[in-house]
C-alpha cells in the first residue's frame, strides 16, 4: 500500500509504503475522523493502520477469520462503548462487524490479531463485494454477487439488523457502493449504475431508486460521488445542500464516465489505456477549487485529472504518452474484433459445445472454452462461490499472424514469465 502526498503545482510524492499483507490488496478505505486506514487482501485478512505523526501509518490490528478474499472495509462510529466499528465483506458471503478500541496499543508493538468478530451477518446468498456507510450514521449498505443490496441498521446495544433487502433492481452482481448526503450510488456487472435516496420510515431506514445511469458497454467496477459546486470546496464534504453532485464510474469497457447525479446524463467519457478498475474524487486544493478525479487502470497506473484550464505546467510528454497508449489499446481492440467477426480462434485450443456448461466444474478456477450459438468462442471459469460457470471473455486469434497448413489459423506466440505459449489469458480473478 502506497501513501502519497499531493500538493498544489507539485507532482505526487510517495510518503510511505505499508507492508504486511501476503497477497494482493483488494481495497483500501481511509477514515480521517478515526485516523484509521483499513486494507483488505486476498490473504483472507483485513488490516487496520493508525495514522502516525510523520504522516505515515502503523499497523495496529489484523482481522482474520475470513474464509476467502476480503473485498471491502468501512470504518463507522463504534457505539456501545467501542471507539470505532470496522465492517468487512468477504467472498464467503458474510459481513463481519469488529469493535476497535480508541487506543492503538503502544507505538512499535506488534499488531493485535483478531479472529472472532463482534457480529456476523449472513443474509446474502452470494459473495459480498462492496460496502458503504449510510447517511446520518444510521448503518451501512452491502452489495453482493446475488444481485441484491441490503441495508443494515444499528440497534440498541450496537448490533446491526437487516432493515431492507433490495432485489430485482440490478440483474447482475452489485460491485460497488458509494454514499453521498441523502443516499448512495450502486454500480453493477449489468453495466448500469443507480442512485438511491434513503430516509427513515417509522424507525426503519429504507431506500428508493431515483436515477438510472446507462452508457457503459461492460461491467462497472467502481463509482464515487462528489459535489462539483464551487461553494462545496469551502464546506464540509458531508454537506452538499444545493450542490451539484457528479458521479464518476470505472468500467471494463476501458472508460471512466462522469455523470450528473440528478438527471443521469453522461457529462464526459474518458478513454483509458486499459480496464478502469477504480475511481475516486480528491478534495480541491483551495477554497475556490473543485474536486479532482483519480483513476486506477489495468496498466498499473493511477492518474489525476483536473478540469480543463485548472492546472498550468502540465507535462505534455506525459499527456502524449497517455494518448498514445489509448490509441494502441483501441487498435488492438479493433484487430481482435475483426478476428472475432471472421470466426478465428487459437489453433489447437479444445473447444466444446455450449452444452458442456451444464456440468459443474471439478475445481475452483477451472476453465472451459465453448462455442456459443453465435458461432464465437468464449472462455468460462468455474466459481465455487457462485457455483456456476462465469464468462471470462471471448477467445480470438490474431489474423495478422498468418495461416498454417491447410489454411488453419496459427495462434499467436505469447511470452509470459520468460516462457513461450500459444495463447495467454488475461484474467482478473475475484
Amino acid at each position: 500500500i502506497r501513501v502519497w502526498a499531493l500538493g498544489r503545482g507539485q507532482p505526487p510524492a510517495q510518503k510511505a509504503t505499508l507492508t504486511g499483507h501476503t497477497d494482493y490488496v483488494t481495497n483500501v478505505a481511509v477514515s480521517a475522523e478515526a485516523g484509521l486506514l483499513a486494507s483488505c487482501s486476498r490473504d483472507k485478512t483485513a488490516r487496520l493502520w493508525r495514522a502516525a505523526e510523520d504522516g505515515g501509518y502503523a499497523c495496529c490490528a489484523v482481522l482474520g477469520g475470513h474464509r476467502y478474499q476480503v473485498t471491502a472495509a468501512i470504518v463507522l462510529p463504534g457505539g456501545d462503548g467501542a471507539a470505532w466499528c470496522v465492517v468487512t465483506s468477504c467472498l464467503d458471503g458474510l459481513v463481519r462487524v469488529w469493535r476497535v478500541p480508541s487506543d492503538g496499543g503502544e507505538e512499535g508493538a506488534s499488531p493485535d490479531t483478531l479472529e472472532r468478530p463482534a457480529q456476523e451477518l449472513g443474509d446474502h446468498q452470494g459473495p459480498v463485494l462492496c460496502l458503504c456507510a449510510l447517511p446520518g450514521g444510521a448503518g451501512f449498505a452491502s452489495g453482493s454477487g446475488d444481485a441484491s443490496i441490503r441495508l443494515w441498521q444499528r440497534q440498541e446495544g450496537g448490533q446491526f439488523r437487516c432493515a431492507q433487502t433490495i432485489k430485482d433492481e440490478h440483474t447482475d452482481t452489485v460491485r460497488a457502493l458509494s454514499a453521498f448526503p441523502g443516499g448512495f450510488i450502486s454500480a453493477s456487472h449489468d453495466t448500469t449504475l443507480k442512485s438511491w435516496s434513503t430516509l427513515e420510515v417509522e424507525g426503519t431506514v429504507v431506500a428508493s431508486c431515483r436515477t438510472v445511469f446507462v452508457g457503459h458497454q461492460a461491467l462497472v467496477y467502481d463509482a464515487k460521488v462528489a459535489d462539483l459546486s464551487p461553494a462545496a470546496a469551502a464546506a464540509s464534504s458531508s454537506s452538499s445542500a444545493g450542490g451539484v453532485l457528479a458521479v464518476a464510474s470505472a468500467s471494463e469497457d476501458c472508460t471512466v464516465r462522469v455523470w450528473d447525479e440528478a438527471s443521469g446524463a453522461c457529462l464526459q467519457v474518458l478513454e483509458m489505456p486499459g480496464c478502469a478498475w477504480a475511481v475516486d474524487w480528491l478534495p480541491p486544493l483551495s477554497s475556490e477549487g473543485r474536486p479532482r478525479l483519480v483513476t486506477g487502470t489495468s496498466d498499473s497506473m493511477a492518474r489525476i485529472w483536473e478540469q480543463k484550464g485548472a492546472s498550468a505546467g502540465v507535462d505534455e510528454n506525459v499527456v502524449a504518452a497517455f494518448q498514445a497508449a489509448v490509441e494502441e489499446r483501441k487498435a488492438a481492440a479493433r484487430k481482435g474484433q475483426e478476428a472475432a467477426e471472421q470466426g478465428f480462434s487459437p489453433q489447437g485450443l479444445k473447444v466444446e459445445d455450449i452444452s458442456a456448461l451444464k456440468q459443474p466444474g471439478g475445481k475452483d478456477g477451472q476453465v472451459k472454452t465453448v462455442r456459443d450459438t453465435d458461432g464465437k468462442t468464449y472462455a468460462y471459469q468455474w466459481s465455487v462461490i457462485s457455483l456456476k460457470w462465469e464468462c471470462v471473455g471471448e477467445v480470438v486469434a490474431d489474423p495478422g499472424q498468418g495461416q498454417g497448413a491447410g489454411g488453419a489459423m496459427v495462434a499467436p506466440d505469447k511470452m509470459f514469465d520468460g516462457q513461450h505459449y500459444d495463447y495467454v489469458f488475461d484474467v482478473d480473478v475475484q
